[in-house]
């Protein structure tokens, strides 16, 4: 019985160091300040941050500019508030993505839900930055607004974030003061 406590614990062990190393070595890990990365893990102890390996390398190499991390973006969402990092983030528990905002305040970092991907999986999410300007909805896309904070068009003064699921839908989403909202740019 001591023995196979034993085994167990040491293959635990050797499973957490060899992930630690993998993060450690991933272009993702460096993206995000240690503080940022602190209160998002802080406000979603059950999630983790987004690394290279967790995306189709054909994908990364599609993706515009050279980006190698398609779970983190930054940009200035908050009207000129500095820099700011949107990630995908994922559960350790269940398959189950979210899409939040890191923002300095002061000496502390904030942490918003942006957006709730349900179970899609951190490889098929990606985000990016959408520049000010105007947004219109998708035409493969019918019907009035139907979800909370959907918007049919926006015109944005500042920066806001866009994220989809790879190769299908996305959206743009803006903080508009007082909640963040979205226009469907793709499906």
């Amino acid at each position: 019985m001591g023995l196979t406590k034993l085994v167990w614990g040491g293959l635990v062990a050797l499973v957490a160091f060899a992930a630690a190393a993998a993060r450690a070595g991933d272009v993702c890990n460096g993206l995000v300040p240690a503080a940022a990365r602190s209160a998002i893990e802080k406000q979603y102890p059950k999630f983790r941050l987004p690394l290279e390996a967790d995306y189709d390398p054909t994908d990364i190499d599609d993706g515009e500019g050279g980006v190698q991390c398609l779970g983190i973006a930054k940009g200035s969402y908050h009207r000129g508030s500095g820099v700011e990092y949107a990630l995908n983030i994922t559960s350790t528990k269940a398959p189950h993505t979210v899409l939040v905002v890191a923002y300095q305040s002061g000496a502390t970092w904030q942490v918003e839900l942006v957006w709730d991907w349900g179970s899609a999986t951190l490889g098929s999410v990606y985000a990016g930055t959408a520049a000010a300007g105007n947004y219109a909805r998708t035409e493969t896309l019918e019907g009035p607004a139907n979800e909370p904070g959907e918007r049919l068009v926006y015109k944005a003064g500042h920066d806001g974030v866009v994220s989809g699921r790879i190769g299908s839908s996305g959206a743009a989403f803006f903080f508009n003061g007082k909640r963040w909202i979205h226009v469907w740019v793709s499906d």
